[in-house]
């Protein structure tokens, strides 16, 4: 008993102690300030190969591919079309060849917003998906495998956040991780999105490729959302694991 109590107690100290170890940047990521743009860039851009291949001292699975267990979209445009798309078990292959084209930051005494043009030659998303829906009266129901390839695209990352105090130090949380791709190309594949009918799931696959920028465009705005949950969630691993005057250098 007195054995397993040493345990516990040296357990808890070696923990009290970590919790105290201030947090230092790994040697490959120089901090810059907010306000130097050019520094945000250059860095940015470096660390997008580590980043790709994950980076376990912040906590960071590998982002190419980016692996997303589940994305949920609903969709309704009027009383015709709805339904619900539901994407499990998806790659994103492409991080790894981003190039960061500009960047753009804002600072008050409460919020903090970084904005990051971003262009990627191509990038090929693959997984399952399942659908559940209705389209001028036709109910519209598939499960299968799908993919998409897409190339020449751009966004802006539009990342807004606050500060939050956690044991004495300060950190940014974001709140919000927006985009909203243009793409210049677009191939998709999907089986059974019409079950039991093979005929029907090539027509839709030939007007989905004829008209693809059309329901792309339709369904973004429904897509946003998720995409924000996701890449608030995985950027704010970074940003809650290093307090921000760690992770930015400090305004003259």
């Amino acid at each position: 008993m007195k054995t397993i109590l040493k345990y516990v107690v040296g357990a808890a100290v070696l923990g009290c102690v970590a919790a105290r170890t201030p947090f230092q940047l790994p040697g490959y990521l120089q901090p810059c300030r907010l306000s130097d743009t050019a520094c945000l860039k250059t860095t940015m851009q470096e660390i997008i190969p580590r980043f790709s291949k994950g980076a376990p001292e912040f906590g960071l699975p590998p982002l190419d591919p980016m692996r997303i267990r589940e994305l949920q979209v609903d969709y309704e445009m009027g009383e015709n079309i709805k339904g619900r798309i539901v994407v499990s078990d998806s790659d994103t292959y492409g991080l790894s060849k981003l190039r960061i084209a500009d960047v753009r930051t804002s600072r008050n005494e409460s919020h903090v917003s970084i904005e990051v043009d971003v262009k990627f030659p191509e990038v090929y998303i693959e997984g399952r998906y399942k659908s559940d829906g209705m389209m001028i009266l036709i109910p519209v129901r598939g499960r299968g495998y799908f993919n998409n390839s897409m190339s020449d695209l751009a966004a802006t990352w539009k990342m807004s956040g606050s500060f939050v105090q956690v044991d004495g130090d300060e950190f940014l949380r974001l709140d919000h991780f927006r985009m909203r791709p243009e793409v210049e190309d677009m191939k998709v594949f999907a089986s059974g999105l019409f079950m039991g009918s093979p005929e029907l799931n090539e027509a839709a696959l030939v007007f989905a490729n004829r008209y693809w920028r059309l329901i792309y465009e339709i369904l973004l705005p429904f897509v946003e959302d998720g995409w924000d949950r996701i890449m608030t969630d995985t950027a704010n691993k970074v940003f809650l694991r290093a307090p921000y005057d760690v992770l930015f250098s400090a305004e003259p």
